[in-house]
Formats: structure tokens, C-alpha cells, sequence
């Protein structure tokens, strides 16, 4: 699913994968048109900025058990054998902590109400980090179990390559939306502010 954000809509605002309004990029007219806040005057062309929803479920399932991982393998106080042979305790702490701030960051990020550039962000952010964290946990797998895990490996690592996927995505959306603001953005008029 695509979220279209057209440059000069009649609300003067944008509106995200589900219809609400974002705070973002001041309504601007192109091609050299006079500034306005309402409707661009017919003939005007005003381009449209394509951004990649932010609500995919593969990716919402993975942030959400991330932060159940992280939480339950610390009230339990229970590490897989890859993890305690491999990782030293603070990167074992480090490795669970990440879960669950990259998790609650992720949906955060998918969520925020504000800013679609800031959720994006945030967004991303997160999904760096658990892409190292499912790799460095991959990592850690293959030098215990070698060829014994190689399913188990493969699943580690698809989800860290999913996640540099997304971040992926994300980077061209939040460059899109900066060349959008770009391309639209006139002086305010004198008293006014965004």
C-alpha cells in the first residue's frame, strides 16, 4: 500500500495511510504559482510524492514480539545456550535491552501522530537496531550449532535482512519527502510563521 501526499491539497495539510492529518510540509504551490493555503488554482500542476505505508503487518508482528522477547527473557532470567557461550554478560543485557527498546521504538515510529518525517525516523532508528541484534544473535547461533542450525540461522537472518529492507525503504521515503519540501517550499509572508 502507497500513501500518495499531494503538495497543495484543500486542507492545506497531508494526510497519512489513514486519513488523518500529519504536521509537516507547508502547502506549497509549484511551477513558479503564487503562494496559497487552499486549493491550487485550476491548471496548476502539483506533483505527487509516493510514500510506502508504515502499517505492514510483518513488521508490526516483528516490533510487537520484540519487546515480549526481551522482557520475558529477563523476568525469567533465561538465554539461549548460543547467547550465554558467546556474548559476555553486558552484551547479553545489552542484546536484551535492545529488544525492548527497538521494539517499543518501531511502534513508536509506525504510530507516531505527529510528523510523518519524525515517525520515519524514529521508524528507522529502530529498525537498525534490530537488524544488528537478530544478525549479532544469528552470529552468535551459527558459532554454536554450525550446520545443525542452519534453519534457524536462515529465519535469524531473514528478519535482520528484512529489517535493512525496510530501513532501506524508509531512507528513500525520508529523501523524497525533503526533495517534496524542496521543490515546494516558497518564503512564508512576512509575520507568518510554519
Amino acid at each position: 500500500m502507497e500513501c500518495h501526499l499531494s503538495c497543495g491539497n484543500t486542507t492545506g495539510s497531508r494526510v497519512d495511510d489513514h486519513s488523518r492529518p500529519v504536521v509537516g510540509l507547508e502547502q506549497r504551490p509549484v511551477n513558479g504559482a503564487a503562494s496559497y493555503r487552499s486549493a491550487p488554482p485550476e491548471g496548476v500542476t502539483v506533483p505527487l510524492t509516493r510514500i510506502r505505508s508504515r502499517h505492514q503487518p510483518f513488521e508490526v508482528a516483528t516490533l510487537l514480539s520484540a519487546p515480549v522477547c526481551g522482557v520475558l527473557l529477563i523476568l525469567f532470567d533465561v538465554r539461549p545456550a548460543s547467547v550465554t557461550m558467546t556474548m559476555p554478560p553486558p552484551i547479553q543485557a545489552g542484546w536484551e535491552l535492545g529488544l525492548i527498546v527497538g521494539g517499543l521504538m518501531g511502534l513508536a515510529g509506525i504510530f507516531w501522530p505527529g510528523r510523518l518525517s519524525t515517525g520515519l525516523g524514529v521508524e528507522l532508528a529502530s529498525l537498525l537496531m534490530l537488524g544488528a541484534i537478530a544478525a549479532m544473535y544469528g552470529l552468535a547461533l551459527v558459532a554454536v550449532s554450525g550446520r545443525q542450525g542452519v534453519a534457524a540461522v536462515a529465519f535469524i537472518f531473514a528478519v535482520s535482512a528484512g529489517s535493512l529492507w525496510r530501513s532501506g525503504q524508509i531512507v528513500l521515503d525520508l529523501r523524497r519527502l525533503a526533495l517534496a519540501g524542496q521543490s515546494v517550499a516558497t518564503p512564508l509572508p512576512e509575520g507568518e510563521s510554519a
